[in-house]
C-alpha cells in the first residue's frame, strides 16, 4: 500500500494499489482489515503511464455484494471498475514516509524468517499462517519494528500466485517483535496491536515533512 495524505487527518489517507490486468473483470481488491475510513486508489502498471482508474472508500467497498471467494480458497472484497469513483475528483498533494528509525523500506533478506521452508514438499499453508498469528500475539506495539514492502496484496508472503484479475501490488506493512526474526503481516496481527501500530505510524507521518524528515 503506497500511502498518500491530503491532510493530517487519518480519514483522508490514500492507499494505492496497482494492477497489470486489463481484462473485462477489472476491479479493486479490498481486505476485511482495511480501514473503513481510508480511500483506496486503483492504478495500472504498464510501460506507459495512464491516469488512475478510480477510487473508493473502505466503507463503501467493504459491502457484502462485493465479497468473493477465490478458487485458491482466499476471500476478499472485489469492487468492479465501473463501481469506482472517478479519480479526477482527487488531489494527491504529497507522499510521506517515516524516517528510517521508525519505518524502514530497505531490503531485508531475512524478512520471511521463521516457520516452514517454502521449498519443502510438505509445506502447509495453514501451519504457516498459524505460526505467524502466534508470533503476532508476542509483538508489543510500543517496541515493535515496522517495515513496508511492495508485495501482492492478496499474497504478502509470496506463497502463491493470485488469479490475474485480483493480482494487485501495493505497499504492505509488517511488524517484528523486539529481538525477534519473524516479520508478521499487519493483517495477521491482533486487532488491538494493529490499531496501535497504525496510530503510531499516522502520528509520525502527520508530523513529517514532504521529504520524510520531521
Amino acid at each position: 500500500m503506497t500511502t498518500h495524505r491530503t491532510t493530517k487527518r487519518r480519514s483522508e489517507w490514500m492507499h494505492v494499489r496497482e494492477t497489470g490486468y486489463t481484462g473485462p473483470n477489472l476491479g479493486l481488491v479490498l481486505h476485511p482489515h482495511d480501514n473503513a475510513n481510508d480511500r483506496f486508489l486503483l492504478m495500472h502498471r504498464g510501460p506507459r503511464p495512464i491516469p488512475p482508474l478510480g477510487w473508493i472508500t473502505g466503507f463503501d467497498g467493504q459491502q457484502a455484494k462485493y465479497w468473493v471467494q477465490l478458487p485458491s480458497g482466499q476471500s476478499c472484497f472485489f469492487v468492479p471498475f465501473n463501481q469506482l469513483e472517478p479519480a479526477d475528483a482527487l488531489m494527491i498533494l504529497s507522499v510521506h514516509r517515516l524516517s528510517d528509525g521508525q519505518i524502514d523500506c530497505g531490503p531485508h533478506q531475512s524478512w520471511l524468517y521463521g516457520g516452514p521452508d517454502f521449498g519443502e514438499c510438505n509445506f502447509d499453508v495453514n501451519h504457516f499462517y498459524a505460526i505467524r498469528k502466534a508470533e503476532g500475539l508476542k509483538i508489543e506495539p510500543e517496541t515493535a519494528t515496522v517495515i513496508y514492502k511492495y508485495v501482492p496484496t492478496l499474497d504478502p508472503y509470496f506463497i502463491d500466485e493470485p488469479p490475474a484479475r485480483v493480482s494487485q501490488w501495493g505497499r504492505h506493512y509488517f511488524a517484528r517483535a523486539q529481538g525477534g526474526e519473524m516479520w508478521v503481516s499487519f493483517y495477521d496481527l491482533p486487532a488491538d496491536t494493529r490499531s496501535v501500530l497504525w496510530s503510531r505510524y499516522c502520528e509520525e507521518a502527520a508530523r513529517a515533512k514532504p521529504d520524510g524528515s520531521r
